[in-house]
């Protein structure tokens, strides 16, 4: 018979044995944690008044109250004009 090196390290075995227990423990949390819930609907509401107008004070104030009552399933984004610049600019 020959002599065969014995090699210094992992196995292939070794290796595919613990590669496929990280992965077995990287997916189990997932199983047991409820994943996040995005909004049902997604709206935008724009104008060009300035930031601090009432009408957008007001808006921001609905929109928080809106999410709140419907728990998160009706998302809205406030879209307000930017006083220095021609592009609107999501707040």
């Amino acid at each position: 018979m020959t002599d065969c090196k014995r090699r210094k390290g992992p196995s292939r075995r070794q290796v595919l044995r613990a590669s496929s227990a990280a992965a077995l423990g990287m997916s189990l949390p997932s199983l047991f944690v409820k994943p996040s819930q995005a909004a049902d609907f997604t709206l935008k509401y724009a104008n060009e008044q300035p930031v601090a107008h009432p009408t957008n004070v007001r808006a921001r104030e609905a929109i928080e109250k809106i999410k709140a009552e419907t728990n998160g399933k009706v998302e809205i984004q406030l879209r307000l004009e930017k006083p220095d610049q021609r592009t609107p600019a999501w707040a």
